[in-house]
């Protein structure tokens, strides 16, 4: 089992979280492999660390999405991780494709509550639950003129060329991409975001809505930031504004399933934390989209 490593110092790791693979199981006597796993099996003198069923882990991950994931080394470690998130001391981002056209920045505030137990649990949309933000950001918009079978066809299958394109953001680059995906129009300002360079724009508290119109199914890029850190926050988020994340099975059907022929999970990446040590050294950490999100931004670029 290959972990990537990211970052470390005597008292945590951050590692870069492959899709597929839980944080850490939730199943009596599996044998599935988990990051928990490859972490005691790499730093055995963690194994007293926190939560005695959990050693190390301060937060987590779906099992179906990529990105990165602190865990930590020694007590100590953990009693600063703990507080760091309990404060919301720490930023998170990620990149998610979601369906449909979001012209511009927002927040979306809306309380978010559990049902059922770990391991089946769903999370909704509740006025009685725990306050829950949601910021984002448009990076970019791609457009399919014939709508895509929810399910995979045979044509699919082969490879059967839709026309399609892409467009970036007005007056903007080409290209708003800034994690180095590799499309036509990328950016040539040596990977400057321009979100972050833009005057900034007060949130407008709702997504845009009108994901199909006259036959065309059109999908955003965004870059999105949490400002709460419930369980599936930016997947109950998103679907409430009629942009599932493309691929999220749970939440978003029938219309995340409409890229169902070119991408096997949920397409959300842990992409950026940023956070301050003890001894006030700032940490920021970014990951690249992994090449099987490229791949499917670059079938959309290219009309699939």
């Amino acid at each position: 089992m290959k972990i990537q490593i990211e970052y470390e110092n005597d008292d945590m790791v951050i590692v870069n979280k492959p899709a597929g693979m839980p944080v850490y199981s939730t199943r009596v006597q599996t044998k599935e492999d988990s990051v928990l796993t490859w972490f005691l099996e790499k730093y055995p003198e963690a194994k007293t660390v926190g939560d005695p069923d959990r050693p190390g882990i301060v937060h987590r991950l779906d099992k179906q999405t990529s990105g990165l994931l602190i865990l930590a080394k020694t007590a100590a470690g953990f009693e600063f991780l703990k507080d760091l998130f309990h404060s919301r001391n720490i930023s998170k981002e990620y990149q998610a494709l979601v369906y449909g056209r979001i012209e511009k920045h927002g927040m979306i505030d809306k309380p978010l509550s559990k049902i059922g137990h770990e391991g089946q649990s769903r999370v909704r949309v509740d006025k009685k639950g725990r306050a829950s933000k949601t910021e984002y950001w448009p990076l970019k918009y791609f457009t399919l003129p014939q709508p895509l079978p929810s399910q995979p066809t045979r044509e699919a299958s082969a490879g059967t060329a839709r026309e399609g394109n892409s467009s970036p953001l007005p007056g903007s680059p080409e290209s708003v991409l800034a994690f180095g995906v590799g499309l036509r129009g990328e950016d040539k300002g040596g990977g400057v975001d321009p979100v972050r360079n833009s005057p900034p724009q007060r949130p407008s508290g709702r997504a845009s809505a009108g994901a199909i119109s006259n036959g065309v199914d059109e999908f955003t890029l965004v870059r999105v930031k949490l400002h709460s850190g419930r369980t599936h926050q930016i997947r109950v988020h998103m679907t409430s504004e009629k942009h599932s994340v493309m691929g999220d099975d749970l939440y978003g059907k029938p219309e995340s399933q409409k890229l169902s022929a070119i991408l096997g999970r949920q397409f959300l990446h842990a992409s950026k934390l940023e956070f301050k040590l003890p001894d006030g050294t700032w940490i920021e950490i970014s990951s690249d989209l992994p090449e099987d999100l490229k791949k499917v931004l670059m079938n959309l670029e290219n009309g699939i």
